[in-house]
């Protein structure tokens, strides 16, 4: 090739490849807006659902399939190329979405419900996320892993309440104590204080006590098995809850 069929090459690539760049986003984007589309559909079946269970959303999303979603397409994104077709669904089907099970109306909207089961679907560069409030967006893996860690939190707090529950009493029998002896106790024996009968929270120490203030905490046993929940108090300052192992 001669200089000047070299010159000519480049001048073209120099066209070509911006018109390239911007088909592949425009292709991406198409993508993205079909796949917020299923998300939106699904949601919509979920709430549909919710008002039929109690505001309990759906722990599968076969549970959806032709009651609430009549086609099955609606659970396969547009930019899925590894899971296999299916006509129909089943619990064992192999969708391209995820649902959080056990999740209700009552949860934060900002819970995600539904979201790409793969950042792959969109070139990794995120997911489409349906969440509980009925929002749908695209998100960065990134936050889409704190969106999923902060759920779990909440819902381990959630479920660690009888240990709440369990120190609230303690603080009461805590304050009867103090008045009759300008001190808090310093052994669970002192106080009138038992735990509820098949508590996963069966039992509480006391950390530390002086006329000033207190700690006790309890621990989880079974599913909250290392969580610990512990009430820190002070004469001054109040009662503060806090967790540990979540």
């Amino acid at each position: 090739m001669t200089a000047v069929g070299r010159w000519c090459t480049a001048i073209c690539l120099l066209f070509l490849l911006p018109r390239v760049s911007i088909a592949d986003e425009t292709r991406e984007e198409m993508v993205r807006a079909r796949c917020l589309a299923n998300l939106k559909k699904i949601m919509f079946a979920c709430m549909r659902y919710a008002q039929d269970y109690g505001e309990r959303f759906p722990d599968t999303l076969a549970h959806l399939y032709l009651h609430y979603v009549s086609g099955a397409d609606t659970f396969r994104c547009p930019g899925d190329t590894a899971t296999p077709p299916f006509a129909t669904l089943t619990p064992d089907t192999r969708t391209s979405y995820l649902l959080v099970p056990g999740l209700t109306e009552r949860d934060s909207p900002t819970f995600p419900l539904v979201y790409d089961a793969s950042p792959d679907h969109h070139g990794g560069k995120g997911r489409c996320v349906a969440f509980v409030g009925g929002q749908g967006r695209f998100v960065s893996e990134e936050e889409l892993q704190k969106l999923l860690a902060s759920l779990r939190e909440e819902k381990r707090k959630e479920a660690a309440a009888p240990g709440v529950a369990l120190l609230s009493a303690v603080l009461t029998a805590q304050k009867v104590y103090y008045a009759k002896h300008d001190t808090f106790a310093t052994s669970p024996a002192d106080l009138p204080v038992f735990p509820f009968a098949g508590s996963p929270f069966p039992s509480y120490r006391i950390v530390s006590a002086d006329s000033s203030g207190f700690v006790a905490e309890t621990s989880g046993t079974g599913d909250l098995k290392g969580i610990t929940v512990r009430l820190t108090y002070s004469a001054s300052s109040g009662s503060r809850i806090t967790y540990s192992g979540l």
